[in-house]
């Protein structure tokens, strides 16, 4: 398209106003007897002013949607206060919500595709039932009692089931038949959640792909995909509400359905009052990558399918619009709500249609209860849907009742506990515990990372030594003094467990044999790149990470495939090796399966009248709440394996995800294994299965953590009836199957490294992940994705100076030309030397690995020995480099305009012929100042940047451009400005002012600041520095 007609924002407020809508609202015009009714459950929204006060009050006395004390009177009170507030925001997008129009729409559609589809349960009507809006939900049971149609399908439209918005809309009807007594003869059944159906990722999918295609294609690849939901309060999160996990799933599915072809993170929208909620927040995560740098985003409504109030004015109008302009963002694009789109209406007509043919009534995950609930008017609403929706049961479960299960077995001969230490102790795994047997010289190197665990007691300190100290793993205070102290004092603890599972973990050992049955299958599968060898990189433990690095090197493969993330290393990657990154598979169809077949087998050894009524609880590692609040996409990758595992299982048992080993007082993530455990005893639940979701092989936090202290000592206890635990997939045929393919299809066709794996989190600040993303994009060269890649662009270069690197969120930046300006002595020369040396570090030191050429328009030569001063400081700080730091710096004089513009036109574009370079440095600009004619000054002066910018982005260098400051401020100026004006100043991307304190640092070096003053990236800030014989240093 002719981006030049599309404003900064893609606002979709015109697209999708009431106004614009043109469609009935009355909620059913087909008058005809209907004999399917589909009542389609949802919020709502007032459709127009007159009714916020009473929507709002709804909301606020709804105990399921939101707890407060005193509600009855506090309720109120609040819904009076907001009412003013929310009616100007309705009166903004166009006087009232559009969400019964679109419900109507989809309705009509769904049921106009149904009589087509399914004859036999036609003709279908809906009816539509809002929570706290005309059509209420006794409004709409009215209306489907009058019909008397056969059957009833309670259809929830929120994709992602939480107990304050879809079990709001269930308990209303509950409540209903609670004061009335239900219709006789009619059959009900519940669809309450649906977050992975494939059509429904396929909208949202064409919904983005509908958004990207307006940004430029050159800015296509870097925009990041922001899925927001609506956030919930922690303590819902704590209880073990599914939500958080059913919404990650959704974004994990619709990533599929584009390939992964961009980076993106889940936040959360809508806070409300002063308790914490799901973090990190839409609006703070917009704030923080544009601190990043980051230029172009696009918002979708992941957990929304309808235009409405939160969609209209919090993300178009709060975040597109006045955000966007605050922050200075570049493009900001909003992908609409699915609303009628021809593939969410497939979506739809396929749901209703498959529930119709082939149920279940209701689903034994919505029979369950959260473990930490306590509300009895839930225990009873379940009781009665389930007596409502009576035999509920999946017809051709291949898990529930006699016939249909595996071959069963004698359980008198059972214990009550199944205990699987006994098969997978140390003692009973026979296989290799060398990392590698093949002495064939490999082709291919499947480099597979792991934290690893002590083989024996004695290496439990220096474990536990490697975790405590690691701020990746666990970030204390005094952390070089604390951590040692904390390893010492619980290593004898740590000790006894490993001696109660055999003396040692068997981590090494599964890997290695997950290893070379990979290997044995890849040479088989990919013989091209045959042969294979893996390669074992342990964290804390032998085999660790230098040693496996070392046998790569020295065997010399053509290509190694790094499983998860590559730790920094401290010495330079051996060249000629081809790397790339598999940094996460949580959704792997093979993986599912996997874990399904191994819950099938403990699902097999309970009684045949049991079987149904187990609680499968998937166990994964807890993370601190202070990660997760910061975009770490572990819970909601988790959350999207718990859902692909039971689709395979075909949702045959209620299941709930739980957190395991929490260290430390701070807040983690929950409800906590054990603690659900409890909870669930206290319920009255007596059959449990333990999954250990997050791990593929046995070690001590299965071995000992669920399998002694949960599955023996809690069961004991608690006076559980029976626990199991599913084994981990440690070498299951189809795990092995499953490694083989996410290899061979990576080998096959890649990316060699995924855009999510190369983004931070927008909350990151630290600098080491910013240099380790960028050598990783440096390691694995000639990116390719689905939108065609270009050869890597340098994002930043270090200063050196971590005060100023955390400034400008990572260091110079390599788009477009950054200028520096200030008085004389205020450290210009300095930094541009300073910056002449860190440019040719290798990329994971912050460099680009190549030559600066520095074109000079001063007098005088360059102060060799203050630029000895500075390389003698990074040849001490990195006494592994062998570089040549003054043999790579080209120094071009030019004292005329004429011939400074002769030289980058014509014989530099020559000299890159020959020369890599990284940096191109001009000092100074001001010899622009001596032409008297300011329209020929202007033209020259765009030449020049035309022409630096046109090669940076041929030949993949940034440009630094040193200015003079004006001397004399100008009437109503408050501080000193550069000079050329506005001729200038527009043609630079990145403007830095440098100033003199009155302060001096402890060594009396004078304190000097850096102050972003001008960029399209990062809101004005400041930082200080000092300048010493060793260069730019922090204060």
């Amino acid at each position: 398209m002719n981006f030049t007609k599309f404003p900064k924002i893609f606002h979709p407020l015109g697209r999708w106003g009431p106004e614009k809508v043109r469609f009935l609202t009355t909620t059913n015009v087909n008058q005809q007897k209907a004999k399917t009714a589909i009542l389609m459950l949802n919020m709502g929204g007032p459709q127009n002013t007159q009714q916020v006060h009473d929507y709002l009050l709804g909301i606020m006395t709804d105990r399921d949607m939101i707890q407060l004390p005193v509600q009855s009177k506090l309720g109120p009170w609040i819904a009076q206060r907001r009412t003013e507030e929310v009616q100007k925001k309705y009166q903004e997008i166009g006087g009232g919500s559009p969400i019964l129009k679109w419900t109507n729409r989809q309705g009509e559609l769904l049921c106009k595709q149904l009589d087509k589809v399914a004859p036999e349960s036609a003709p279908h009507r809906h009816y539509v039932a809002f929570r706290y809006v005309t059509p209420t939900t006794a409004e709409a049971l009215a209306r489907i009692e009058a019909d008397r149609p056969e059957r009833v399908v309670i259809f929830s439209q929120y994709p992602q089931y939480s107990c304050a918005t879809s079990g709001s809309s269930f308990n209303a009807i509950f409540d209903h038949y609670r004061k009335h007594e239900a219709p006789k003869g009619i059959s009900w059944s519940v669809i309450d959640r649906w977050p992975t159906h494939p059509l429904l990722a396929k909208t949202f999918a064409e919904r983005i792909r509908e958004e990207i295609a307006k940004f430029p294609p050159e800015r296509q690849r870097d925009v990041i995909l922001m899925f927001s939901a609506h956030s919930l309060p922690l303590k819902a999160v704590n209880r073990g509400d599914s939500y958080p996990s059913e919404v990650g799933a959704t974004v994990h599915a619709v990533m599929q359905e584009l390939n992964f072809c961009n980076p993106h993170v889940l936040v959360w929208q809508s806070k409300v009052g002063p308790l914490p909620w799901l973090e990190p927040f839409t609006d703070a995560a917009l704030k923080a990558y544009s601190k990043q740098g980051k230029k172009n985003f696009i918002l979708i409504p992941i957990a929304f399918v309808n235009e409405h109030i939160e969609t209209l004015h919090e993300l178009d109008i709060e975040y597109c619009h006045e955000l966007a302009e605050e922050l200075k963002i570049e493009r900001i694009g909003r992908a609409a709500a699915p609303n009628d789109h021809p593939i969410f209406i497939e979506a739809l007509t396929d749901i209703v249609a498959q529930h119709l043919k082939k149920g279940p009534k209701v689903a034994p995950k919505f029979l369950s209860r959260c473990p930490h609930c306590v509300n009895t008017r839930c225990l009873e609403s379940k009781q009665w849907y389930r007596t409502l929706c009576e035999k509920a049961k999946v017809p051709g479960s291949k898990l529930w009742g006699e016939t249909n299960c595996r071959k069963m077995m004698n359980f008198t001969k059972f214990p009550k506990i199944f205990h699987p230490l006994g098969r997978w102790g140390p003692e009973k795994v026979r296989f290799l515990t060398t990392t590698n047997v093949n002495q064939q010289k490999a082709k291919t190197a499947i480099l597979m990372l792991n934290m690893g665990g002590p083989q024996n007691t004695q290496q439990v300190h220096d474990y536990l030594l490697g975790i405590m100290t690691d701020r990746d793993m666990i970030q204390l205070p005094v952390q070089s003094k604390l951590g040692p102290w904390i390893a010492q004092r619980r290593t004898e603890e740590v000790q006894k467990k490993y001696q109660e599972i055999g003396g040692g973990s068997p981590i090494l050992k599964w890997t290695n044999r997950q290893g070379e049955l990979l290997c044995k299958q890849l040479d088989k599968v990919a013989p091209e790149s045959a042969p294979h060898r893996h390669y074992v990189a342990f964290r804390y433990v032998t085999p660790t990470t230098a040693e496996a690095l070392a046998r790569i090197e020295a065997d010399r493969p053509e290509r190694v495939v790094i499983f998860s993330q590559y730790p920094s290393t401290a010495h330079e990657a051996p060249k000629g090796i081809s790397w790339s990154v598999i940094d996460r598979w949580p959704t792997h169809p093979l993986l599912a399966k996997t874990f399904a077949e191994r819950i099938r087998e403990e699902i097999a050894k309970f009684p045949p009248e049991r079987q149904r009524d187990v609680i499968l609880m998937f166990s994964a590692h807890s993370l601190p709440l202070k990660a997760v609040n910061r975009g770490d996409s572990y819970p909601s990758e988790v959350g999207a394996t718990v859902h692909a595992v039971m689709q395979e299982l075909n949702f045959c048992n209620p299941h709930v995800l739980v957190w395991q080993s929490k260290v430390g007082p701070l807040p983690w993530l929950e409800p906590f294994t054990d603690a659900a455990l409890k909870a669930y005893s206290k319920q009255g639940k007596k059959n449990f299965i333990l999954i250990p979701i997050a791990f593929v092989n046995e070690h001590i936090e299965t071995l000992h953590e669920l399998d002694i202290e949960y599955c023996h000592e809690l069961a004991e206890e608690l006076k559980i009836e029976r626990i199991g635990r599913a084994a981990a997939p440690n070498d299951h045929p189809i795990f092995i199957e499953a490694l083989t393919d996410i290899v061979a299809q990576h080998l096959k066709k890649g990316p060699k490294v995924a855009p999510k794996f190369l983004s931070r989190c927008p909350h990151c600040v630290n600098t080491r992940c910013l240099e380790s993303k960028q050598w990783y994009r440096t390691l694995c060269e000639k990116l390719e994705d689905v939108m065609g890649e270009k050869p890597f662009k340098w994002t930043f270069i270090t200063f050196g100076c971590q005060a100023l690197d955390q400034l400008l969120d990572g260091g110079l930046s390599c788009n477009g030309i950054t200028e520096i300006y200030g008085e004389s002595g205020t450290g210009k020369s300095q930094i541009c030397m300073q910056l002449a040396v860190t440019a040719q570090l290798p990329p994971d030191r912050g460099g680009t690995g190549k030559g600066v050429v520095y074109f000079t328009t001063r007098g005088g030569n360059i102060p060799s020995d203050r630029l000895m001063s500075i390389i003698r400081t990074f040849q001490d700080r990195y006494p592994n480099l062998r570089m040549n730091y003054m043999g790579n710096i080209f120094i071009q004089r030019n004292m005329e305009v004429s011939g400074l513009l002769h030289c980058v036109q014509h014989k530099f574009p020559e000299f890159l012929q020959k020369q890599q370079i990284g940096l191109v440095i001009v000092d100074s600009m001001g010899i622009f100042r001596h032409e008297a004619d300011k329209i020929q000054r202007s033209k020259n002066m765009r030449c020049l940047a035309t022409c630096l910018n046109s090669l940076a982005k041929q030949h993949n260098f940034a440009v630094l451009c040193v200015n003079e400051a004006t001397s004399i401020p100008k009437p109503g100026e408050s501080e000193i400005i550069p000079s050329l004006g506005l001729s200038w100043s527009n043609l630079v991307s990145t403007r830095l002012k440098l100033s003199r304190t009155d302060r001096t640092s402890s060594n009396g070096d004078v304190v000097r600041m850096m102050s972003y003053m001008h960029s399209p990236q990062v809101a004005m800030e400041s930082a200080e520095f000092i300048i010493t014989g060793g260069g730019v240093c922090d204060l």
